[in-house]
């Protein structure tokens, strides 16, 4: 999806990212993120950088005050029509960085230093991996107390997999394949979710046990998944054959792949 489905609901990403947000306001929200892919890889794309806004949130507080700015500010300059997110808030605070004021506070430092200039040995792509996740429909298949455990288990971390909340998804899943370790599509839900919160390199743990008997959509999805996941990592040798096969079935995600492997090779010839 290239656009919100809902503008208005779209001003409140800032906020929510930010923690400003009511309950009503929040709950509203959130609801929106369940049937709104496109706000949901924002809010994905923006995790880093609200994670270090988070944890160094009075001194970047004191930052702003001494170069007379707000959050409310910010939040303004982020509404400003532009590529992405992560491009709106990378250019900001690049300029705020650059401003003499600035220089030297150790919560300014942090953001740029970890989040906005490329590190010695990070792959120049990852702003080309997507974060639009596969969808959910709930398919509960009860076979005995056993697996009615699992599914239960199952379809309650996907409740909060619906509503972007990956991290509580993830062990939900987790205990569901605890109890019952066969089932692909839900080591499927695990390495998206392990992907959607950066952990890249379980995610191609879970990736792979979900491809290694899959069928179908869930082997494409597997794949896709894992080949990103491998590219996060900087692997592009294990992500390359994923790509080229998801390109071969013509179906969901070809040509995403296409145009992904393409940046990919154009990334790698450039740095030979």
């Amino acid at each position: 999806m290239t656009e919100c489905i809902d503008p208005q609901m779209r001003e409140y990403i800032h906020d929510y990212e930010l923690n400003q947000l009511n309950d009503a306001d929040r709950d509203r929200f959130e609801e929106h993120l369940m049937s709104c892919s496109f706000c949901t890889a924002e809010a994905q794309a923006m995790q880093p950088l609200t994670t270090v806004l988070t944890e160094h949130r009075e001194g970047v507080l004191n930052a702003l005050r001494e170069d007379g700015l707000t959050f409310d500010q910010i939040r303004r300059q982020m509404t400003m029509p532009r590529e992405t997110v992560w491009d709106r808030l990378s250019e900001f605070f690049r300029n705020w960085y650059g401003r003499t004021a600035l220089v030297g506070a150790a919560a300014v430092a942090v953001i740029v230093a970890v989040l906005l200039y490329p590190h010695a040995g990070t792959p120049p792509y990852l702003a080309d991996l997507s974060y639009e996740l596969p969808p959910y429909e709930s398919n509960l298949e009860l076979r005995g107390e056993q697996s009615d455990q699992a599914a239960v288990a199952f379809e309650m971390a996907m409740d909060s997999y619906r509503q972007g909340h990956y991290a509580v998804a993830i062990k939900g899943i987790q205990r569901a394949l605890d109890i019952d370790p066969d089932r692909s599509e839900r080591w499927l839900y695990l390495g998206v979710s392990q992907y959607a919160t950066h952990d890249a390199r379980n995610a191609v743990c879970s990736l792979k046990k979900a491809d290694a008997n899959a069928e179908g959509l869930t082997k494409i999805r597997a794949r896709w998944f894992l080949a990103q996941s491998y590219l996060y990592l900087g692997k592009v040798s294990p992500a390359r054959p994923l790509l080229e096969w998801i390109i071969a079935q013509g179906g969901e995600h070809s040509e995403d792949a296409e145009k992904l492997l393409a940046t990919v090779l154009e990334h790698e010839q450039a740095r030979k």
